[in-house]
């Protein structure tokens, strides 16, 4: 698919306007502010990364849904990890 990286007067890119987000270190701000409870940095980060990788506008560079999975698996895997080793049995 292709990824439009035109707008008009009184559009804002999406993807570029994350892009800058990220550059700007205001990951935060990306956020729904009607969400519940805010996901932690590291996840939230590892998110808009992997994001931005599906819309890489070289289509071959973007990465399988195969290999998202596995990029936002990584984070879960390590929590559980963690909380089973600071779980008193």
């Amino acid at each position: 698919s292709v990824v439009t990286q035109t707008t008009t007067k009184n559009q804002v890119n999406l993807v570029e306007w994350l892009k800058r987000m990220v550059a700007e270190r205001r990951v935060e701000e990306v956020l729904d502010p009607t969400l519940p409870e805010a996901p932690p940095s590291k996840v939230l980060k590892r998110a808009v990364l992997a994001a931005l990788r599906c819309v890489d506008p070289d289509a071959a560079q973007r990465p399988t849904m195969g290999h998202v999975v596995h990029m936002l698996e990584d984070d879960l895997r390590f929590r559980d990890v963690r909380r089973r080793c600071h779980t008193p049995h």
